[in-house]
């Protein structure tokens, strides 16, 4: 483990000189374009290959589209990637792990935006997974009637991580304030379309959904370990270290996620009725 930090603290060098060269353009759109593509050139040597990355939108079976994403991580192996090779991608949700949105200065408005970029993803549609899920194409299911020696956790599994990336931008107390006014106003099912974290890279943080418990703040993500609601965010100084706490984050919470992939039978079938019922010269070859 020790030689994993170490790799991450010398990239973090790295990247620190990179992020901070971007500032000499002057364009905050080519900024924020120089900076998405360098936390993924970050992330992919320490991703397993099984994971890709790219820019673009996600939609569902019902053809809603989410907003454009910085930053998609979505499934190498098995996932469906409509123009992929021409820079933006298409990506159906069945093929995504999470998002991250990137942003070189994380005003109140940005985080907004942000949040709303979020929002536009954990509100599409999609089959839930469980742990029985070994991979994105192969799903199964196991008895869990009393009596059987086999239980699993049927929890859902393939909830998406999202998560915002700051280059600089508002102090852990302005982002926390502006977040906790969010949470106050927000319905139980509007909590759940919430961003599960935030780092900011010069300010040194890390800020994460949590419950309140008597002895401090405990991290509440329902959707990967199972916590109840969440009551607020807490964050945690992560000084230097915020870039490979940002890598080990993704990472862990991406283990968790088991895709319930696009199932090409379904529009096979789907397309095969069309075509049979459009065939007026369908005989029955006599």
């Amino acid at each position: 483990m020790s030689k994993l930090l170490e790799s991450l603290r010398n990239a973090t060098k790295k990247i620190e000189a990179q992020l901070a060269d971007s500032s000499l353009f002057t364009h905050s759109g080519e900024i924020g374009a120089i900076r998405e593509n360098i936390i993924s050139r970050f992330l992919r040597p320490y991703l397993p290959d099984c994971y890709s990355i790219g820019t673009g939108q996600i939609f569902d079976s019902t053809d809603t589209m989410s907003k454009q994403i910085d930053v998609i991580l979505y499934d190498q192996l098995f996932s469906t990637a409509l123009f992929k090779g021409d820079g933006i991608l298409l990506l159906p949700y069945e093929s995504v792990y999470g998002t991250i949105e990137v942003k070189s200065n994380l005003s109140s408005a940005e985080l907004i935006t942000a949040m709303n970029n979020i929002v536009s993803v954990r509100a599409l549609q999609r089959a839930d997974s469980n742990i029985t899920f070994g991979l994105p194409h192969y799903g199964g299911t196991v008895s869990n009637k009393p009596g059987n020696l086999i239980t699993f956790d049927k929890r859902r599994a393939n909830c998406p991580l999202n998560i915002i990336f700051a280059y600089d931008g508002l102090t852990k107390d302005n982002c926390l304030e502006n977040l906790a006014s969010r949470v106050a106003s927000a319905t139980p099912e509007e909590k759940l379309l919430m961003p599960d974290f935030i780092f900011n890279f010069k300010r040194g943080y890390m800020i994460t959904k949590g419950q309140k418990k008597p002895d401090g703040w405990w991290i509440a993500l329902r959707e990967f370990i199972g916590s109840p609601e969440f009551d607020g965010y807490f964050a945690i100084e992560t000084g230097g270290d915020t870039l490979a706490m940002f890598y080990l984050t993704t990472n862990s919470f991406l283990n968790k996620i088991r895709l319930n992939a696009l199932n090409p039978a379904e529009y096979w079938n789907k397309l095969f009725t069309e075509i049979n019922i459009g065939n007026s010269t369908a005989t029955s070859g006599t």
